[in-house]
């Protein structure tokens, strides 16, 4: 059975030792050529993007994908109806596995095979420590995040698959505990937003500790990091009773 948490993502990537990733897109032929080179020769080239969260690695790997994707139809038989490959919700459910994978810290590879360009598309994300970076990225190499509205976006249909026909009630259960943990920190509201800042203020936290206001997954885990509380916990108590998902 899974628990709420199970959609939430993880916070292992950002504990010590704390990592970022780096892109590598490489094309070969489409005649059965294996991909070349190892995760250790593939760092100590130039990568093609320094990705320093999550949501950068789920927009990189998108952005990629949707440049090369073959948008075509396939005859279902047992439906006996034309449906759509690679059509927006496959490639949505994609980019949110793919945000899911980093948030735990670990690689992740995939390819795309372009018939029109007869080639295949190689993409790895290698995950890395500052001790395993050759080039030294962090703090002296712009690296790419994503901005604050794609992030909040980035697993709000998770956050809603998860609620299923109790998404109301579970949004003024997990408001509830917020404010538990917010109290029990001895802060109050005004000394929370004066810290965490933009897009954060005081009303918009009153409304989502009442349940008034949706509360993304991304502005959860921004509330839990500063709170110093997990994510799954905080969802767990809220919901002890919610076991499965409910469609």
């Amino acid at each position: 059975m899974n628990r709420f948490s199970d959609f939430l993502p993880s916070d292992e990537w950002q504990f010590p030792p704390r990592v970022h990733w780096h892109g590598y897109h490489d094309t070969r032929p489409y005649d059965g050529s294996v991909p070349t080179g190892e995760r250790v020769v593939r760092l100590a080239r130039e990568p093609d993007a320094v990705l320093c969260d999550p949501w950068a690695v789920a927009s990189w790997l998108d952005e990629k994908t949707r440049a090369h994707v073959l948008h075509a139809e396939s005859f279902a038989f047992q439906n006996r109806m034309w449906v759509s490959i690679g059509d927006e919700d496959d490639l949505q459910h994609l980019r949110e596995e793919h945000a899911l994978i980093a948030s735990r810290g670990d690689s992740i590879y995939t390819d795309i095979y372009t018939p029109d360009e007869n080639e295949r598309h190689d993409l790895y994300v290698e995950a890395v420590t500052d001790d395993q970076c050759a080039r030294g990225c962090t703090g002296t190499q712009p690296m790419i995040s994503a901005t604050p509205n794609e992030a909040a976006c980035e697993l709000s249909t998770f956050t809603k698959e998860a609620f299923g026909a109790l998404e109301r009630n579970a949004a003024v259960a997990i408001g509830a505990e917020l404010q538990r943990v917010r109290k029990r920190a001895g802060l109050t509201r005004k000394e929370v937003v004066a810290q965490l800042g933009n897009p954060f203020s005081e009303t918009a936290l009153a409304r989502y500790e009442y349940g008034s206001r949706a509360l993304t997954s991304a502005r959860l885990v921004c509330l839990c990091r500063f709170f110093g509380v997990v994510p799954a916990d905080v969802c767990d108590s809220a919901l002890p009773r919610r076991t499965s998902v409910e469609g």
